[in-house]
């Protein structure tokens, strides 16, 4: 399988991270003697189910090291057109829609036995997206104190993952809806609320699966869509705040030593 990995972007002005680092960057922040995103390469390249990767928003210049081929790709300006433009040049070059790793750049902790964990989850009834989600209890486990945001489902308290599988062929499907999703992102109360009132307030009271929500999204996206709860806290933990940087240095640390 192909690895879309989403490198472009300079860190927010806003952001908690801003002025701490000399790259301008976040997938280039060092973090324990490596840029960001090649610990994420790192891992692609020990996953048996890459073959090879495409990185969007860095270039040669950039140094970063891969045992399998690469494929840079500019930065368009946003995290949806950066996923579109990913997938659009792995559909042109093999001549067809497949399915696609997407990796966000800042995901660290992540490792290749969990990327061959993910694409051991596809079914022979292909879905259109795999989306991960880590339960509360996997995040605290190794990240414990981590401040993850979580969304409280009937069933389960989840955080997003930031490793997914997409088929190409639904970033041809132009949606308002689509990109306000992608958007928010980070607020996944305020994505069910795009979704509709209703689903707002079932989610609200507690009274709602993830896997209903999940139906409703799909339905509302015309795509054919399944949540996967991972059993790994590194495909969710994404670096976004000082405390999570200095948990995550901890981390990688006891792993390398």
């Amino acid at each position: 399988m192909k690895a879309v990995v989403l490198a472009g972007g300079d860190i927010e002005s806003d952001s908690l991270l801003t002025g701490k680092f000399e790259a301008t960057k976040k997938s280039l922040v060092m973090i324990n003697g490596k840029p960001m995103v090649q610990w994420v390469i790192d891992a692609l390249c020990e996953a048996q189910s890459v073959d090879q990767i495409f990185l969007v928003g860095l270039d040669e210049s950039d140094e970063v090291q891969s045992r399998k081929p690469v494929v840079y790709l500019q930065d368009t300006g946003g995290l949806l057109e950066n996923m579109r433009a990913g997938a659009a040049k792995v559909a042109a070059l093999s001549g067809k829609d497949e399915l696609i790793f997407i990796v966000s750049s800042d995901i660290p902790g992540l490792k290749g036995h969990m990327v061959d964990w993910l694409a051991g989850q596809i079914e022979d009834e292909r879905f259109d997206l795999y989306y991960c989600t880590a339960p509360e209890e996997v995040i605290e486990k190794t990240f414990p104190g981590s401040n993850r945001s979580y969304i409280k489902f009937k069933d389960v308290s989840i955080c997003g993952g930031d490793i997914n599988i997409f088929n190409t062929g639904i970033f041809k499907k132009e949606s308002p809806l689509w990109k306000g999703l992608t958007d928010a992102r980070k607020n996944a109360l305020k994505q069910a609320g795009m979704i509709g009132f209703g689903t707002l307030l079932l989610v609200l009271l507690k009274v709602i699966t993830l896997e209903t929500t999940a139906r409703r999204v799909c339905r509302k996206l015309n795509f054919k869509g399944k949540p996967l709860l991972v059993p790994y806290a590194e495909m969710a933990m994404d670096v976004d705040k000082p405390h999570q940087f200095t948990m995550m240095e901890e981390y990688l640390k006891g792993q390398t030593a």
